[in-house]
């Protein structure tokens, strides 16, 4: 019997999820252009196939941005563009079920109009609000339904935005040129322009723009950049330190340019949305290499894409500060399927940092609790411990901790968080790490 099915037994696998992953399970989304079009589409990127899902229709022919529902994987977010319908309206965000390739319900979650907005660029879940970037501001709206409180406006063109829970992660104009570069800022101070950090910058001599940003699978961020010669990037970047991990040229699949990438978490493919010479479409990289040329050959563009699969760890949560740069950082080595007896959490520290490993049940505790009163700043507590261990970080920095999952269990979701000793942090000398979910499906 492995750990982890012996934690399951403790607590009862209370969390339980209702299907099974498949390997199809990515959407993608475009809003109809002058009427013609528009819609949300399931992508399978090993057969190259793009097909529209039934029962879509009205608003949803809007759709412009798209995001799981990390907890229920028949859920999703969908923003809409207002600017795309004739006469133009305000945008929406909707939760819609779907499944066996159709829409069954769509319930709007925004109670008011979101005027002064043209259209929803980007949205995330975290925990249980929806981070959404629209084309005037960042603003939180609860995934229950209710008004949007506005985090802060901007005046980007071409706004691009994702997050890991702590930080928002947009694109900036930051050279005379009008190049914009990768930033960063900090959720819980975001209007304080000392905490914004200069990530990544494309180098190009010419104007580039980053059309898309999101989370890879180990925790890394994507960026598609595009520069005013057609030449069209997808670069990993650590998003700690702002490193160049990898550089893919997609240039001669997406010749107009590509707007979105996302990674497949089971097979590490990159899908990615732009336009070919002359159609729109999705194309499938494979370990740095071209797998699938473009397919879908829509009329319109794509603008977002997610993969229902559960990724390798979904963080949530606010991390405190440490005394020390870069921060831990804390993220699965694969996807939690069931049966994978190889699964386990990398924290990367500085090295002999000791501190103790938290696990309990998702949901079990309704809302973080503030550490404050014990001196320990803006630290918090995400979860209900059931389990806890004292771990120590090996020379190198890296701590791996092995959390083999049987075929045998049920499914479930589980929370993990890591408190280490700072002495220089705070009074307590202790900091935690945002939480993170293990959805095993």
């Amino acid at each position: 019997m492995t750990f982890l099915r012996s934690l399951c037994a403790l607590i009862l696998c209370s969390a339980v999820l209702s299907a099974q992953n498949r390997e199809q399970d990515i959407l993608a989304v475009g809003p109809s252009v002058k009427g013609s079009g528009g819609g949300i589409f399931l992508i399978d990127p090993v057969l190259g196939t793009a097909k529209a899902l039934l029962g879509v229709s009205g608003d949803l022919k809007l759709a412009h941005a798209i995001v799981q529902d990390p907890y229920n994987p028949t859920a999703w977010y969908v923003g809409t563009d207002g600017s795309a319908a004739t006469p133009q309206v305000t945008p929406n965000v909707y939760r819609i079920l779907a499944g066996t390739g159709r829409v069954f319900k769509a319930t709007k979650l925004n109670r008011s109009a979101l005027t002064g907005d043209l259209r929803i660029e980007d949205l995330r879940v975290v925990g249980d609000r929806l981070l959404i970037l629209t084309s005037s501001r960042i603003a939180w709206l609860p995934v229950a339904g209710g008004n949007p409180t506005t985090v802060l406006k901007h005046t980007n063109r071409w706004p691009a935005m994702d997050t890991d829970g702590r930080y928002a992660y947009v694109n900036l104009v930051s050279s005379g040129n009008g190049s914009q570069s990768l930033h960063r800022f900090d959720l819980q101070d975001p209007k304080n322009a000392s905490k914004w950090k200069l990530l990544y910058s494309p180098k190009y001599p010419f104007p580039t723009r980053i059309q898309g940003i999101t989370m890879a699978g180990d925790g890394n961020v994507f960026v598609v950049d595009r520069d005013n010669r057609l030449t069209t990037d997808v670069s990993r970047v650590d998003p700690r330190t702002g490193k160049l991990l990898q550089k893919i040229n997609v240039s001669s699949a997406l010749f107009w340019g590509g707007t979105k990438a996302v990674e497949d978490p089971r097979t590490g493919d990159l899908v990615i949305l732009g336009k070919g010479r002359l159609n729109y479409g999705v194309v499938t990289y494979r370990n740095g290499k071209l797998y699938k040329a473009l397919f879908g050959g829509f009329s319109f563009p794509l603008t977002g894409i997610d993969v229902r699969r559960a990724p390798r760890l979904f963080r949530f949560g606010y991390a405190c500060a440490p005394s020390f740069q870069p921060e831990p950082w804390m993220y699965g080595n694969s996807v939690p399927y069931l049966g994978n007896l190889s699964y386990g959490l990398i924290l990367l520290a500085p090295a002999n940092t000791a501190g103790l490993f938290l696990l309990g049940t998702h949901g079990a505790l309704p809302k973080p609790i503030p550490l404050g009163f014990l001196g320990m700043g803006k630290c918090e507590l995400g979860l209900a411990p059931l389990l806890s261990f004292p771990i120590l970080v090996p020379k190198g920095g890296k701590l791996s901790l092995p959390l083999p999952i049987a075929s045998s269990l049920s499914k479930a979701n589980l929370d993990v968080q890591f408190a280490l000793l700072d002495p220089k942090a705070n009074t307590t000398g202790m900091i935690t790490t945002r939480v993170g979910s293990i959805l095993i499906r």
